[in-house]
């Protein structure tokens, strides 16, 4: 990773253009100058966000948030410890509440040369980009293997691993399956952008793209870890339903399977908390929330770093908490062999983790899921679903439709 932070950084003013030509046009220079770049929005915030790596490909690397390197993070589900994340160095920087490209120095003369191609297509860009497809703007891979559970499959699975709970193996295994859709990669990539963004204002919503992950757009409601203004955050998110039109959250109401699920997830946390002997935590939770047409379970905890000094908690807990109880299972090692030799699928960034890295002084790693993955010609949706010895395999199967619709919604 490279410090991007140097005195020798400069800055290109883009001060008189709007956000729906801008941000197009960034998209589109970082394509052409071969560049892997991530557009983002945090919850609750207004203002969008755009990083490029003009490297060849993003390096991998071992991710420690509290180190000053700036970046953007990109890890897939199998990234166990922390030590296969794919890092998107912030050489380029933008965002709407400083109206200007924050460039690093270059590092040498492949970077020098990418760099001037980056801005020249920037600049040419802005005039004829706004209603650019995803094909012109994006990394579209393409789909090696089209495999993806009946409902038959996935209800059966449900039962085995139900069976194995009983039976005491473990206590939780979330099971994925995935569907692929035929899509027009012609449509146009801003509108349905913004329209993720207004419809899931309290969701961590971005698009990154790269050559070797390809493009992905995510509205991602599960904060795995943040650092901001002195405080450190995760939570514990678990349990779904479908919120009907109107319905005030205090009338939701959670079954016991649901209950227990989200307790597992939290109970997951405090483990970890003891694991390191850090027993000065606030604990906020459970409460319902929405995301979007979905209603869920969220416990919030939260460390001041300004009273309790431990040295490199963002990375001690990101190497603990990856995968979390609620994309992965309890106790993780045995959930993982029944999902590893079950599942079937290569969830590849589904229930990995994304977002900034020191990036104006703070943190945001968000879980991928509810997640969409653009291919050539089709997108791949990705959804789980938590299995305790309570759980009704039609119940699971109903719910990963759910979960796949929220961004099906956008693509159909």
């Amino acid at each position: 990773m490279k410090n991007t932070t140097n005195e020798n950084t400069s800055v290109l003013s883009v001060q008189s253009d709007t956000r729906d030509i801008v941000y197009p046009a960034l998209m589109a220079a970082s394509k052409e100058a071969g560049a892997s770049y991530a557009v983002w929005k945090l919850p609750q915030r207004n203002s969008l966000s755009f990083l490029a790596d003009l490297s060849v490909e993003p390096i991998l690397a071992t991710i420690n948030p509290d180190e000053p390197t700036s970046g953007f993070v990109i890890s897939p589900f199998e990234n166990f410890e922390n030590k296969a994340s794919w890092f998107l160095n912030a050489d380029i920087l933008y965002s709407d509440e400083k109206h200007y490209l924050r460039i690093a120095p270059s590092t040498d003369e492949f970077q020098r040369n990418r760099k001037e191609l980056f801005i020249n297509a920037f600049e040419h860009n802005k005039e004829i980009i706004k209603d650019a497809s995803f094909q012109s703007l994006c990394y579209l891979k393409n789909i090696t293997s089209t495999f993806a559970l009946s409902r038959q499959e996935y209800e059966n699975l449900v039962k085995k691993c139900t069976q194995e709970i009983v039976n005491g193996v473990f206590q939780k295994a979330v099971l994925a399956r995935r569907k692929i859709l035929a899509f027009d990669t012609s449509k146009k990539v801003w509108p349905v952008f913004k329209a993720i963004c207004n419809k899931y204002s309290d969701a961590c919503v971005c698009i990154f793209s790269t050559p070797h992950t390809g493009t992905w757009v995510t509205a991602s409601p599960e904060l795995l870890l943040s650092v901001e203004n002195g405080l450190f955050k995760t939570v514990a998110l678990a349990g779904t339903q479908k919120l009907h039109t109107n319905e005030p959250l205090q009338k939701v109401v959670w079954t016991q399977k649901e209950i227990e699920e989200q307790a597992l997830v939290s109970r997951y946390i405090i483990n970890c908390f003891k694991s390191i002997r850090l027993r000065e935590f606030e604990e906020y939770g459970p409460r319902t929330i929405q995301a979007g047409t979905l209603a869920h379970l969220k416990t919030e905890f939260t460390v001041d770093l300004q009273v309790i000094e431990y040295n490199n908690l963002a990375a001690t807990m990101l190497k603990l908490l990856h995968p979390t109880s609620a994309v992965c299972g309890m106790p993780k090692i045995k959930a993982l062999e029944f999902i590893n030799n079950h599942e079937r699928i290569d969830r590849e960034c589904f229930a990995g983790y994304i977002g900034p890295v020191n990036i104006n002084d703070s943190t945001h790693l968000y879980v991928n899921i509810r997640t969409v993955q653009i291919a050539d010609e089709s997108v791949v949706l990705y959804a789980g679903a938590g299995i305790t010895q309570d759980s009704v395999p039609e119940k699971e199967w109903e719910e990963t439709e759910l979960k796949m619709q929220v961004m099906a919604n956008f693509f159909e």
